[in-house]
Formats: C-alpha cells, sequence, structure tokens
C-alpha cells in the first residue's frame, strides 16, 4: 500500500533529488579527466585527410600527454597495401614519428597507430592521407574516420554517479522513514 506524502516532505523530498542530480552531474563533468586520462592524438604530420603533392618522408603524430616508449606502433600502408615505414617507430615525450621509404605511388596512405598512455591504456585508431603528384589526375579517395571509445568511458562514469545518487536519495528516504519520521 502507497502512502501518500504531506505537501511540505513531498516538495523537500523533490529538492533533494533536483539537488542530488545536480550534483551527480557536476561530477560527473569534473571527473571527466580522469575518465579520459588516455593519450588523445592532437595532430598528425600529414594531417589526417590531408592532400600533399610532395611526398613525405615521416609521419608524425602529437598526443595531449606522455606516451610510454614500449608497445607504440605506427603502420603506414600505401594503395596497394604494401607497408612503407622504415625502421622503429621514435617516441620522444607526447611525440611519435616513423619515418618512410620513398613514396612514390600516388592514392590513399592508410595510417593506423598503437600508443600506450603513461597510464598503461592502449589506445589504437586508423587515420590517412592521399598523394598525388603533378601528373595524376585522379581524385583522392575518402579519409578513414579515426575511432575511440572516450564518449563511451564519459557516458559509463556519468551513469554511475547518477546510479549512485538515487540510491542515497532511496537510502536517505528509508532512514528517514525508519527513524520515525511520519510518512502518511
Amino acid at each position: 500500500m502507497l502512502h501518500s506524502l504531506p505537501g511540505p516532505l513531498t516538495r523537500q523530498a523533490l529538492k533533494r533529488t533536483f539537488v542530488a542530480v545536480l550534483l551527480a552531474g557536476g561530477a560527473s563533468f569534473a571527473w571527466m579527466p580522469v575518465a579520459q586520462a588516455h593519450a588523445v592524438l592532437v595532430s598528425m604530420t600529414p594531417a589526417d585527410g590531408s592532400l600533399v603533392l610532395t611526398p613525405p618522408s615521416k609521419v608524425v603524430l602529437t598526443f595531449d600527454e606522455a606516451i610510454q616508449t614500449m608497445g607504440d606502433a605506427i603502420s603506414v600502408l600505401d594503395p596497394s597495401g604494401k607497408q612503407v615505414q622504415s625502421g622503429p617507430v621514435q617516441v620522444v615525450g607526447s611525440t611519435m614519428t616513423e619515418l618512410l621509404e620513398p613514396i612514390t605511388m600516388p592514392g590513399h596512405y592508410v595510417v593506423s597507430y598503437r600508443v600506450v598512455s603513461d597510464d598503461g591504456h592502449a589506445e589504437t585508431a586508423e587515420l590517412g592521407f592521399d598523394f598525388l603528384t603533378a601528373s595524376t589526375a585522379t581524385q583522392p579517395t575518402a579519409p578513414v574516420a579515426a575511432t575511440g571509445s572516450s564518449w563511451l568511458n564519459t557516458a559509463l562514469v556519468s551513469l554511475g554517479i547518477v546510479v549512485a545518487a538515487v540510491a542515497g536519495f532511496i537510502f536517505m528516504r528509508r532512514r528517514s522513514a525508519d527513524s520515525g519520521e511520519s510518512t502518511d
């Protein structure tokens, strides 16, 4: 059987719920950097989706934080699917550099990378650029979009905070009901 709540208690309960939801929402934004404490790509040279007329000799990826020197990799595939990177990837602070074999084939080059953040979390993505020579008359192909899961991390943290706030509100309501406050 449901008990109806008196007017002032209902308003007070609604105020508490509103405050709890506001606090939970604010906390989720405050904790966002913690949930996304992984290296995020800031720039790539040549730029993702760019059209280059001079063959690049290297690919440089710059991240928003320092990355580990172990477990990182860059793969560059020419339009035929052949790898054109040359030598091991070089990592200095927040920058990864991969030297390339001489590029001569016009078309879309796929740049895949795997980077390990200082916190040990690995991120992967696939980017690209188009290379055309002056004699090439074909249009570049569409670049491959980068993928990531940082929005999922943020959504899960936010959901957890809201669930905790609602559970806390229910606990407080039951506790106040058990302490003898009238709910009739």
